[in-house]
């Protein structure tokens, strides 16, 4: 479906914990909210006065079936149209990539346990 500024929520084929996500644009078209079973997942906002975006993830995005290990993270990307100064329209993808379950290595005290001349 096509998004309109206020309009009705569109569905995305993505899910979160196996309910489907649907996106909804905010009356002044800079804001973009992902929602499943009426809970946001994330929103992205777009800065009207540069080129910045932000992307605040709320909820898990379940991962998508695919080959080379894609299926270890999940990449969101928003089509957009800018306008310059005299009217000229750009298309453009602004994207994100979520990736989730890669190990994490912490050690908070910055010394590991039972070894000697360690670089954590």
């Amino acid at each position: 479906g096509t998004l309109t500024e206020g309009g009705e929520p569109v569905e995305t084929g993505l899910t979160s914990g196996g309910v489907p996500v649907v996106v909804s644009l905010s009356d002044d078209g800079l804001t973009l909210t992902g929602s499943a079973g009426g809970e946001d997942v994330f929103v992205a906002q777009l800065n009207e006065n540069s080129a910045d975006y932000t992307v605040t993830l709320y909820g898990p995005i379940d991962h998508q079936a695919g080959a080379d290990g894609r299926g270890n993270g999940q990449s969101l990307n928003f089509k957009a149209t800018a306008t310059d100064g005299d009217g000229d329209p750009l298309e453009l993808t602004l994207s994100t990539r979520i990736i989730d379950d890669a190990p994490v290595v912490s050690n908070p005290d910055g010394v590991a346990p039972g070894v000697s001349n360690a670089i954590v």
